[in-house]
């Protein structure tokens, strides 16, 4: 199968698991029996819904229902979307209605659960965040992963929900990450156990969170002279003959850099801090550790030559 008609279906099984629309209860019963006739089951005659899965579980695990004898609805896509390609390329040896029905309850259900004569339903989230994560394949790159920062990044009608940050979902232990920010000290980043997590919040926290928590050295100083315009959104390189005009017509102001270094854990990490001399807010972004002064992080910054003398625009907004 060509790899863009493999996309297309993937990006449509995505949409499906990403839909935080609710379903309509008479539609999602209907599939559930047509779904059991295909399987010579009677229909149902008892349905109990839910808000979502956790609440299912609460109150049926006495019942036997559990994680392994869920069906996930929206969050099974990825086979069967799989199913619906395959049968549209005539490659499929299963009948439809062996998996039509599950597929057009993926599209309005979350988990739900079947006996000899109950559904258990549970509605799709209300919301869910995600965040891009930069990767070759286009599956992580484009769709990104499950995040937030603020709060849960699956959340449902009920306020159940799962925290995750870059990915990662959040044990009980570990959800003060997002609930009580004010725990985020260096020692308790330091001190997650799970690699790949303490990554993810180092990267939350941003460079500029960052360096207020660990402490770090000031390698190199410098400042450089800009003209601004209040009127304009354009940086203009110097040119000769003009330097005078620019003198007479912009403000002259200064921007101050850093050249900060730090270690996490015995990693060495070098970040070029900058405050915007129009508007007073700091910036900071990591540059390579081999850089050594402010003017060669800027060099690096702009794609100049390092070891060169850095030469500021003269108008900046």
């Amino acid at each position: 199968m060509d790899q863009e008609v493999i996309k297309k279906y993937i990006l449509e099984g995505v949409e499906i698991g990403l839909s935080t629309e609710r379903g309509n209860l008479d539609e999602i019963v209907n599939e559930i029996n047509l779904l059991r006739k295909a399987y010579d089951q009677d229909p149902v005659t008892n349905v109990i819904e839910f808000d979502s899965p956790m609440a299912a579980i609460k109150a049926h695990s006495k019942d036997g229902i559990s994680l392994s004898n869920a069906f996930y609805g929206q969050f099974d896509t990825h086979w069967l979307q799989s199913a619906v390609a395959k049968a549209k390329e005539e490659t499929l040896d299963i009948p439809e209605e062996k998996y039509i029905h599950l597929y057009n309850l993926a599209k309005m259900v979350g988990w739900f659960w079947l006996s000899d004569d109950t559904a258990i339903i549970t509605h799709k989230p209300t919301e869910i965040h995600m965040t891009p994560r930069k990767s070759s394949s286009f599956i992580t790159g484009e769709i990104g992963v499950l995040h937030n920062p603020n709060g849960l990044a699956i959340k449902y009608a009920d306020g159940e929900g799962v925290y995750a940050i870059g990915g990662i979902q959040l044990s009980k232990d570990m959800e003060w990450i997002v609930t009580e920010p004010e725990k985020l000290t260096p020692g308790n980043i330091l001190g997650i156990k799970n690699t790949d997590l303490k990554s993810e919040v180092i990267k939350m926290m941003g460079a500029g969170g960052i360096v207020d928590l660990v402490e770090h050295t000031v390698l190199d100083e410098d400042s450089f002279v800009s003209y601004h315009s209040p009127n304009s959104n354009v940086m203009i390189p110097p040119v000769a003959g003009l330097e005078q005009f620019y003198k007479d017509n912009y403000i002259k102001k200064v921007s101050n850099y850093k050249l900060l270094e730090l270690y996490i854990e015995d990693n060495r990490r070098v970040y070029l801090e900058m405050t915007c001399p129009s508007k007073g807010e700091r910036h900071v972004e990591g540059v390579p550790p081999t850089i050594k002064t402010v003017a060669d992080a800027l060099n690096h910054k702009e794609g100049q030559p390092l070891g060169a003398k850095y030469v500021p625009p003269m108008v900046r907004t």
